[in-house]
């Protein structure tokens, strides 16, 4: 589907304040705002509309498996099925998405048609966004916000990213990295991701099997760098 197209489809307007779906929309629920400049959040009532909406965008992002390839739902989620992804057993459990509006391009180009009402509608509001901007999206109930916005810092402030690298520059990262191999994400995301993990409560690591005490001092001081910027 051509961004023509898109923005043609029975939307609210451009840059509408705040900008919000149609009430015929599957998506007419989620809550949409601008956190901080260039990062917007959307909130979603329930989980699995957060995943079924993200899910092909998402993971041709950051997927080790997918990035980058065209791909069906249904041809994502029974590779998905076969492959280890931590406590995430089920696709439809992952609580929060973070994405750069670069990795919509494909997208908007067409390559993944035929679209579903989800795609189409997510689409169609971020092309009313100006400039380049980061995506972040949760559901109502899910505590990994910070976790999300600081990929959106990450991407969207140099000054913040180059901190962030120079905090994690000297650390014994291998074990983040292989938990990460492990979940599923491509390396080309693993510095990043390893900064907003050590980010997370110590119990969240553990979850994933990760030892959170060697990097007690170093998350002390990625939450005060995010308490920096996030104002």
């Amino acid at each position: 589907m051509s961004v023509l197209a898109l923005l043609l489809l029975p939307l609210s307007a451009a840059l509408a304040s705040p900008p919000a779906f149609p009430p015929g929309s599957p998506l007419k629920d989620v809550k949409v705002r601008e956190v901080m400049p260039r990062i917007y959040h959307l909130e979603f009532p329930t989980r699995r509309l957060l995943a079924e909406t993200f899910m092909r965008f998402q993971e041709h992002y950051e997927s080790a498996e997918f990035h980058g390839k065209v791909f069906t739902k249904t041809e994502f989620l029974a590779a998905y099925a076969k492959a280890p992804h931590g406590t995430k057993s089920d696709y439809f459990e992952w609580d929060g998405f973070n994405l750069p509006s670069g990795a919509f391009k494909r997208f908007y180009a067409g390559e993944f048609d035929p679209l579903d009402a989800h795609e189409k509608d997510l689409l169609a509001l971020l092309s009313g966004f100006p400039g380049d901007f980061y995506v972040i999206a949760t559901d109502g109930g899910s505590g990994t916000l910070q976790h999300e916005i600081s990929h959106g810092l990450y991407a969207t402030n140099r000054r913040y990213r180059a901190q962030a690298r120079g905090l994690l520059k000297g650390a014994d990262l291998d074990q983040v990295f292989a938990m990460l191999k492990r979940l599923g994400y491509h390396r080309s995301v693993w510095e990043d991701e390893a900064h907003a993990w050590l980010g997370e409560e110590p119990e969240s690591l553990k979850a994933e099997g990760l030892d959170p005490n060697p990097y007690r001092a170093l998350r002390g001081k990625l939450l005060a760098l995010y308490a920096r910027y996030k104002r």
